[in-house]
């Protein structure tokens, strides 16, 4: 069981993928470029700076111009994105619980707006984005600073995610790291790996005596 979840924003506690997907698609289009949606969510899901960077090179365009088109699109398309169920619910278990929930994420600010318009963000302590300055996703740097800010016991904390990235990085700073797989697209992953995020379940904090 585990006090402190850490929790990755993009494709675990919020369904943006498709409109992050979307934003690329109609930037190349508006290029004069066509891709296969399913290679576009492909190359988002592993990491989006490298996919941006790889249709740049493929296609000769010169420095930035895609992903400034592309961050302009999904600033406007992610905002109709919402948590999934499933994450809202476990955060809001685990909160009720006595359990913290804290976010760990490669995406600005905007993710707080977000969650707050998703009715996530007061389920939250606190957490990490992108402005903070903190080496990417696998490095431990973020976590370790969220460990000491909230002085967390290694052994209390879990880094859950739905990229193997997200849980390494967990792993890497010394606590547990989760993958969300639900295709079982990792089953040699060293770490846990669910395939539902209700699969969590088991490691919520226990209810306190005479909660419900």
């Amino acid at each position: 069981m585990f006090q402190w979840f850490i929790w990755d924003f993009d494709g675990t506690l919020f369904d943006t993928y498709p409109a992050v997907n979307r934003a690329l698609l109609e930037s190349l289009a508006s290029l004069g470029f066509r891709e296969d949606p399913a290679e576009t969510m492909r190359r988002l899901k592993e990491r989006q700076g490298p996919a941006l960077a790889f249709y740049q090179r493929k296609y000769g365009l010169p420095d930035g111009a895609l992903q400034e088109d592309f961050r302009r699109r999904e600033r406007v398309l992610v905002r109709e994105s919402r948590p999934f169920p499933e994450a809202l619910d476990l955060c809001r278990e685990i909160q009720s619980r006595g359990g913290k929930n804290l976010l760990y994420t490669h995406r600005d600010g905007s993710a707080w707006e977000l969650m707050r318009a998703g009715g996530m963000a007061e389920l939250f302590e606190g957490g990490v984005t992108s402005e903070d300055g903190f080496p990417p996703k696998p490095a431990p740097d973020a976590v370790l600073f969220l460990m000491q800010q909230y002085a967390i016991p290694p052994a209390a904390a879990v880094m859950v995610g739905d990229r193997l990235l997200d849980a390494r990085a967990g792993l890497n700073a010394g606590i547990a790291g989760c993958l969300w797989d639900p295709e079982g697209a990792h089953p040699d992953f060293a770490g846990l790996r669910v395939r539902s995020l209700s699969e969590l379940a088991p490691l919520l904090p226990p209810v306190s005596p005479g909660g419900r």
